[in-house]
Parts: structure tokens; sequence; C-alpha cells
């Protein structure tokens, strides 16, 4: 089902928005309409590395860029973690080739004395960092957690160890166990969670029972799979009036 996100900031989003997606942009009405899934989607060889065969665009398990085809690079992923310019989810751990020059996509870029600031207020676009809250995000983009060089949907590089990103909010599934999630907690549209208090600050954890839609995030992600997101003011208004009563 396709989902309507109303932005203001167009000319950052839009860059991101292609990289995963067909759209069509409508400045006057404010809206974009995302996402129909027409990438290649991702595809797992069972294979040994071998010199005279190299995997192609969104083929892996790749281990580095040096068993991915010409210029492509082997994106290094946890869990189910969306890979730049593909479709799906693939399997599990599993990286998989992509092409970096593709012109929707962005390097990630390390913005001069912000790492671990955390008072920038809206001021970082896709694939700036460090960040520490959406806050600190364009308007439309969210925070993506971690703690060492995972790769960043939408983008392509390694950026610096333990440096966070602005990026789409897409569903993305680092595949930690509780224990292992970022120090921070997990930013918005990452999972698994099992509770409120495994999300970044101002986060809660939602809970799913098959692919409910996540609000605020895009994609489907794994089924049944639980992840963090930034409850409305609705939100907050209602659960008030719940602990009121309790």
């Amino acid at each position: 089902e396709d989902k309507v996100l109303k932005v203001t900031n167009f000319e950052n989003l839009v860059t991101v928005v292609r990289a995963t997606s067909t759209m069509i942009c409508d400045e006057a009405a404010g809206h974009i309409e995302t996402p129909k899934w027409t990438l290649p989607p991702l595809q797992f060889k069972d294979w040994e590395p071998d010199p005279s065969e190299k995997l192609k665009h969104c083929e892996g398990d790749c281990d580095d860029d040096d068993e991915c085809e010409g210029e492509l690079v082997c994106f290094q992923r946890h869990g189910f973690t969306s890979v730049s310019g593909c479709a799906g989810l693939g399997k599990v751990q599993a990286d998989y080739c992509y092409d970096t020059r593709n012109p929707e996509l962005s390097p990630l870029k390390e913005i001069e004395d912000t790492f671990g600031q955390g008072t920038l207020q809206g001021s970082l676009g896709p694939c700036e960092g460090d960040c520490d809250t959406d806050s600190e995000c364009t308007e439309g983009l969210a925070c993506f957690q971690r703690d060492d060089k995972v790769s960043v949907p939408n983008c392509f590089g390694e950026g610096k160890a333990k440096w966070d990103y602005c990026h789409l909010p897409e569903l993305s599934d680092i595949g930690l166990e509780p224990q292992e999630h970022p120090a921070k907690g997990l930013g918005r549209c990452q999972g698994d969670c099992d509770k409120d208090s495994e999300c970044a600050q101002g986060l809660k954890c939602f809970q799913r029972d098959g692919n409910e839609t996540v609000e605020g995030c895009y994609g489907k992600g794994v089924e049944k799979w639980d992840y963090c997101y930034k409850p409305t003011e609705e939100d907050k208004k209602r659960e008030n009036k719940k602990q009121a009563r309790h």
C-alpha cells in the first residue's frame, strides 16, 4: 500500500527518495508518493568466491569489494539493513554488491565539530553526520544510529566509526540482540526492539503481529519484528490519558 509523506524540504528529501523508489513529486501540494518497488531485488547466490565470477548489482553474499563486479562495492550490513539501490530484505546477515555511482545516492559526509554535540537542530542533510537525534536532521529525515561502520541505507561510503548519519526513515533491521544495540538505543525505524527502553530518547517500540505499518516509516520490514518510532503529539495525549486512568 502506498504511503504519502508531507514535507516542506524537497531539495534534500527528493534526493534520497529517488534512491529507493519510483516517485511522483507535486511541490504545489507538498506530497511525495512512495514507495513503488521498481528497483532490482536482492538475490542471494549459493556460491564460493571465484576470481573468474563476480557478483552483480544487488547480488550476495559478498565479503569484500573484490568479490563484486567492476566498480561495485560490497554493502556491509547487520540483519536486514536496507541495501542502497536494491529492493527487498534479502537473506539475514548477508551482504550485497551495489553501485555507488548511482547519481541519486549521496556520500557519507562528516560535518566538522558535530560529533556528540547534540545541538544542531535540523541542520544536517541526507547522509550527513554526526547526529544524535532526529531533531538534528532536516525535516523528513531520521538519525541512523550505529556503533561501528555498518552501511547507512541510501548513502554510500563507510563514514567514521560510531558516527551516526541522517537518512530517509526506512524500516531497517540491524539484527542485533538487545544487549548489542547501539549505545544510544535504536534509532527511528530501526529494529528489532522488544520494549521502549531499547529505543533512543524520545522514541517508542512499535509492537507488531505481522507487517503492520509503522508510523512515520517506509517499507514492510521483517514480519513480526518491532521497530522504534517517534510518537505524535496525539499518541502522547492518548498515552497520558491511559496512564491517568491507572
